[in-house]
């Protein structure tokens, strides 16, 4: 049957070659035609079913198809050196292998390769925990991105979605060792906190703030720096960059004070004078027991006050008090604030001054007559005083004691009464119980402005809850604890809305795990987890009750003896939930 077939194509190659056609393409036509001749009657394509004469036939033979692993373009031949008999290099790769085979024995005889993974039951985190509808448009600085906290903290703004600006310092030419921790989607600005010009480029243009910087060492120079002055340039860096960006558009900055008296201005000079020296009763004063007390020291020196403006333009009020229960007092009426505003929904006053190391009082006196007191103590020399209108206490006229209102403030005093002396303390006869160093005082006043209020927070500052730390002595810890509480009351008086979180001693595990512990009071010492400190300030950024509040934060642990009535706040940090506010809402504010 083959040999049929084979004579009728030599045949037909016969024919074709003695009509010499010209053309190639008919030849191959006509050779298609007859193997496809071949093909219908069944026969298989070998060599002898249609093949050139003029090659010899071959076998059938089977083709046996092998797979062949082919090398690397860039492979090299291993070649013998030296480092093959070095025996670090030895030990290293005996190791290697040892973990390899160690492994490959694992996953043959553990019993949990046997499970599938559809058989392990398990929920994906809810979609909204790790959405934020404001984060699109919020811009996040963060300092000390390279930090424990810090690096953490990037990671988890960047899967929310907000752009992230990260203040670097550069610790030598080549800044690459810095940025290995960081993404590289993160904008990275090079600078010192403690630069006021570096911390102003840095803040250009963004939303929010969160400071998780730390000193490297405990040299004081190092913990001024960054802890103290570098929290205070970064504030104030932040608020004047808002208030730029507020006059370029003709308003004012949201977070910027409101002025309430500033004696640079001349309106205000004849406004302030002392509006009370002496007894609380001047009438009472001239009989009864007053009077026979001022007879018996009639060589006594006189209760006496004034207040003049000085050559820098600055309130000075002093004098002395020497009557029992005696006090001086300089204030004036509350006038029109700029720019049509009001003391509603401001959250206190704050107030620049000189003090003297004394006690005082700022006194609002409400339209309908009631008065609320603050007292604050002051040090020598210069210093910014916040009062928040919850520190206000009612007077003995207010007799619902219900808290103030600041919308009915309609007039602010300054008073100072003298200490007494402890009744054990006056040992000589006709010693007196008032100091007479104690006596006289004098007060400078720069300005007194009010807190504007505000839903969010503008700045998050990662601080400590000062507990004892391994490997950290006492007298490290007190300076830590000092300069970092110096950069907390720097950012309360700044006006921008703050949350300051106090965590324990942080600990390199995971986040999630632990019940968390929410305190007001230094009274925490366990640790917390990096990554739960992060989550806190990221939810921080958002919720309306870590505005302008102080916490610290740690895992949960069992109180010691005598301390199990403390209020300590527990919860989960779940991220289907929302732990910071459940966690917040009893905390106090302004704190």
């Amino acid at each position: 049957m083959s040999g049929s077939f084979a004579t009728m194509g030599l045949s037909s190659l016969a024919h074709l070659r003695s009509a010499n056609l010209s053309s190639s393409q008919q030849q191959r036509q006509i050779r298609q035609r007859q193997l496809h001749v071949v093909r219908a009657q069944g026969e298989e394509d070998t060599p002898g079913s249609f093949s050139d004469p003029l090659k010899p036939e071959m076998p059938n033979i089977p083709r046996r198809r092998r797979r062949r692993r082919s090398a690397p373009k860039d492979a090299q031949p291993e070649t013998f050196s030296l480092d093959n008999l070095n025996p670090y290099s030895m030990g290293k790769k005996s190791r290697e292998i040892f973990d390899e085979v160690w492994t490959q024995l694992q996953r043959i005889g553990g019993p949990s390769r046997s499970v599938a993974p559809e058989d392990v039951p398990f929920e994906l985190d809810a979609p909204e925990a790790y959405e934020s509808p404001l984060a699109a448009d919020t811009t996040v600085l963060v300092t000390g991105a390279t930090g424990r906290v810090g690096r953490v903290l990037t990671r988890k703004l960047l899967l929310r979605g907000y752009k992230v600006r990260a203040l670097v310092r550069r610790r030598g030419e080549d800044p690459a060792p810095e940025n290995d921790a960081i993404p590289q989607v993160v904008e990275i600005v090079y600078g010192d906190i403690g630069d006021y010009k570096a911390c102003r480029k840095a803040v250009e243009g963004v939303d929010k703030v969160i400071c998780c910087s730390a000193a490297r060492t405990t040299l004081t120079a190092d913990l001024n720096r960054v802890d103290d002055t570098g929290v205070s340039n970064l504030a104030r860096a932040f608020l004047d960059a808002r208030n730029a960006a507020a006059r370029k558009s003709g308003a004012v900055a949201p977070s910027s004070k409101i002025d309430v008296a500033d004696f640079k201005d001349e309106t205000y000079h004849p406004l302030w004078d002392v509006e009370h020296v002496g007894p609380p009763d001047l009438e009472l004063a001239k009989t009864g027991y007053y009077a026979q007390s001022r007879r018996r020291n009639k060589n006594q020196a006189q209760d006496m006050a004034e207040a003049y403006i000085d050559e820098d333009d600055s309130l000075v009020f002093e004098g002395a008090v020497y009557s029992r229960d005696g006090y001086a007092q300089v204030g004036a009426p509350l006038q029109e604030l700029p720019h049509g505003k009001t003391l509603s929904g401001t959250e206190g006053l704050v107030i620049r001054l000189l003090g003297d190391a004394h006690q005082y009082s700022a006194v609002v006196e409400t339209a309908d007559a009631r008065t609320y007191t603050a007292r604050f103590p002051t040090r020598t020399g210069y210093s910014t005083i916040r009062l928040p209108w919850n520190t206000f206490l009612a007077g003995k006229d207010v007799e619902d004691a219900s808290p103030l209102d600041p919308t009915d403030v309609a007039h602010i005093s300054l008073r100072f009464e003298p200490k007494m002396k402890v009744l054990e303390q006056v040992t000589e006869p006709g010693q007196s119980m008032f100091d007479s160093a104690g006596n006289r005082f004098k007060l400078g006043v720069d300005w007194i402005k009010a807190l504007p209020g505000g839903e969010e927070t503008d700045f998050v500052l990662v601080s400590c809850a000062g507990a004892k730390r391994t490997g950290l002595e006492d007298g490290d810890r007190d300076r830590i604890t000092a300069a970092k509480r110096r950069g907390e009351a720097a950012l309360r008086n700044s006006g921008l809305g703050y949350t300051i979180v106090r965590p324990g001693p942080l600990a390199e595990e995971a986040g999630g795990y632990k019940a968390l512990v929410f305190d007001q009071g230094n009274r925490i010492t366990e640790k917390v987890a990096c990554a739960d400190v992060a989550d806190v300030c990221l939810k921080a950024l958002h919720d309306g009750l870590a505005r302008n509040k102080t916490f610290e934060v740690c895992w949960e642990y069992t109180p010691e003896e005598g301390l199990e009535s403390w209020d300590l706040l527990c919860h989960f940090p779940d991220k289907s939930t929302g732990y910071l506010t459940q966690a917040l809402s009893p905390l106090q504010k302004n704190t």
